[in-house]
Parts: C-alpha cells; structure tokens; sequence
C-alpha cells in the first residue's frame, strides 16, 4: 500500500461531524479535507503496520453513550441525539437495579451510600440478578442510527468497569477485601465472567 504524501490542504475545514447533543452549547468538530476518514485512519493505526497517515485524537471518535442502557441515566453521562437528560432524572436505579445519588456539585452519581446489596461474593448468584439486554428499549435506540453515516470511528463507553461494578454492589471497603480474601476469589472470577458475558450482549447490540 502506497503511503498519501501529506498536503497543507488536509487542513482545510470542510463541514462538521455529526455529535451527541451536549449538555451545555458547545462547538461541533471541525471535519477536514483528509484523503481518508478518520475512521479508516484509526483502523490502519489500530492495525500496526505502518499504513495510518496522522496520530488519530479524540476528534476522530465520536463517543456514544445511549439512553436505553440504565447505566448511562443513572451516572449521568448520556451522550447520544436524544433531548439533553434534566437535572431531575439524573441518578436513579441503574441495570442491575442499584440506586445512584446525582451529585451537582461533583457533576457526576455515586452509589446511594450504606446499603449495599452483597456482602459476601460467594452469594451473588443468588443476590445479583442479571438484566435481560434483549428487553432494553433497542427500538428507540435506533435515533442514534443517524452515527452510522458518521465518518468518524464510533466508541461506546460502559460506565462500571468491573471493579466498579463489584463497588457498586458491596461499597468499596467490602469489594476491596473480597478482591484478596482467597475464600472470595473464585467468586469474584465467576461473577467479573458473567459480567463479560454481559457486556459482550451489549456490544453485539450497539
């Protein structure tokens, strides 16, 4: 593959990309005379051999983060073409039913302190119950179909990892013991796979 020489004209601002409505106004991405998208830029880097033509930045991804998962209402971080979230539907029960607290002068959610719904992770099979992806609103999802037209790589961020999700169930004290109490471990290991399994549902959908 024959590598583009680089032209002062790859510069020239040509439109904007397409982006999630922002709480606040903010100015969309520039979108420039590139010989190739963004995306396909990202796809040479991520490939390792050589062949991308710049550095790709983060205003070659467009981030979406879509209301019809649970997580992104309750922590406040909705990043998709719907209406902006108000201030009074920020927090509430997230996948697994876990009540987060929206904190205003934080800017983000915490989990509702001292009421954790596991103690002991040898228990969660029978404490933890697992959503039904399939049963999440995927219909109305569909008014973010518009990003995939966009020609910037798209990313979906999942806003509990899986030690923040084991904190979101014990609070933090009990989740950081169980991560080194051996009577714990193999436990843990079960529920992190479960939760992989999860995630995976999630990302076949999107």
């Amino acid at each position: 593959m024959s590598r583009i020489p680089y032209s002062p004209a790859e510069l020239t601002i040509v439109g904007t990309h397409i982006a999630p409505t922002e709480p606040v106004q903010m100015k969309p991405p520039l979108r420039y005379a590139t010989p190739i998208t963004p995306r396909e830029n990202l796809r040479r880097a991520l490939s390792r051999d050589g062949s991308a033509l710049w550095f790709p930045t983060t205003n070659d991804i467009v981030n979406i983060q879509p209301r019809t998962n649970p997580d992104h209402i309750a922590r406040a971080e909705i990043r998709d073409l719907g209406p902006v979230q108000p201030l009074e539907d920020k927090g509430g029960p997230d996948l697994f039913g876990v009540q987060w607290v929206f904190i205003p002068t934080a800017g983000g959610s915490m989990v509702q302190p001292g009421s954790p719904i596991l103690e002991d992770v040898n228990d969660w099979p029978e404490v933890i119950h697992f959503p039904d992806i399939e049963a999440l609103d995927w219909e109305g999802c569909k008014i973010n179909s518009p990003f995939n037209d966009s020609v910037r790589a798209r990313s979906v961020t999942f806003q509990n990892g899986m030690f923040e999700r084991l904190i979101s169930f014990m609070d933090f004290e009990n989740a950081a013991v169980a991560i080194i109490d051996e009577e714990q471990q193999q436990a843990v290991h079960a529920l992190f796979a479960r939760l992989c399994d999860m995630y995976e549902a999630l990302i076949e959908k999107y």
